[in-house]
């Protein structure tokens, strides 16, 4: 048995790899996934007691997964601790490929170009399917949320689905202001929030109130989750690395597109009945504009 790659992160090996595991082994899967990496770095007993399984089931799981022993399996968490916790001053800047010395800019494209690749094949695709039919069901009402660079994300998803429908807003400004939001939604409710490492523990809280209230949470991360991973219904990874000093938040943005694209067509009619209705608002309000003007 071959140990696995190092350069993919073992959350995304056990979700895309949930659906050929027994019952057992899938609920310890789940119980890793919903308390990654730290439920994997409990003594074998301690993980089998937090998972509801026998040791030897856990044993069974990690086998599956490529590690003969416990330890290697264990080794393989500890590393991408290591990984999550780092911020610009300790990343290191890969090397550029080969001919790009005299234009770094055409390397570091290319770099991004295999990360957003690899991301988007990571995805479980019934994940992907739920979100985006969460996003276009316009019963519910949805708040974004973003951390210091991913707000970004956030508002670009955030400004796309007014387009399309009803009942959705960033949230934004200071966190004394969120409960007030959260007052006024409730279980049918949606909360989509952007976390990647150095996560935020504003944001954490913003989720763990969420999920108090019965909100649903999708969750937008980096291979190695956020915290709030624990505490969303859809967990939608993307890679972060770049040959850079900081990560890039490139992949978040094309998953954002995609998720854009698919819940269009999943909206009903009324939807685009709306769209249709809003650029001719817009249409009348810049006319509207131009002929006040002196």
């Amino acid at each position: 048995m071959t140990t696995p790659s190092d350069s993919q992160v073992l959350a995304t090996t056990i979700r895309q790899r949930l659906g050929d595991l027994t019952q057992s082994e899938r609920q310890a899967a789940r119980a890793l996934l919903s308390d990654y990496p730290l439920a994997g770095l409990q003594a074998i007993t301690a993980f089998a007691t937090q998972a509801q399984v026998s040791p030897a089931t856990i044993q069974r799981l990690i086998g599956r997964l490529g590690y003969p022993r416990y330890a290697d399996f264990q080794s393989k968490l500890r590393s991408e601790l290591d990984e999550r916790l780092k911020g610009p001053l300790v990343l290191e800047r890969p090397a550029q490929d080969e001919g790009a010395a005299e234009r770094p800019w055409l390397g570091f494209g290319a770099a991004l170009t295999r990360q957003v690749e690899a991301s988007l094949q990571d995805l479980v695709p019934s994940e992907v399917e739920a979100v985006a039919t969460l996003l276009a069901t316009d019963a519910r009402r949805i708040v974004v949320a973003g951390g210091r660079f991913t707000r970004s994300a956030a508002t670009y998803l955030c400004t796309h689905l007014q387009h399309m429908r009803g009942g959705v807003s960033e949230i934004t400004g200071p966190n004394s202001v969120w409960a007030d939001l959260l007052l006024d939604l409730g279980r049918r409710d949606l909360l989509v929030v952007f976390d990647v490492r150095r996560y935020q523990p504003d944001l954490y809280a913003l989720a763990n109130a969420a999920r108090n209230a019965d909100l649903r949470i999708v969750l937008v991360t980096d291979p190695w989750m956020s915290p709030i991973a624990a505490l969303a219904h859809h967990v939608l990874p993307v890679r972060v690395e770049a040959p850079s000093a900081w990560d890039t938040i490139v992949p978040a943005m094309v998953l954002t597109e995609a998720l854009i694209a698919e819940a269009h067509a999943r909206v009903p009619q009324g939807g685009r009945k709306r769209m249709s209705e809003l650029e001719r608002l817009r249409s009348d309000l810049t006319t509207a504009d131009r002929t006040s003007q002196p």
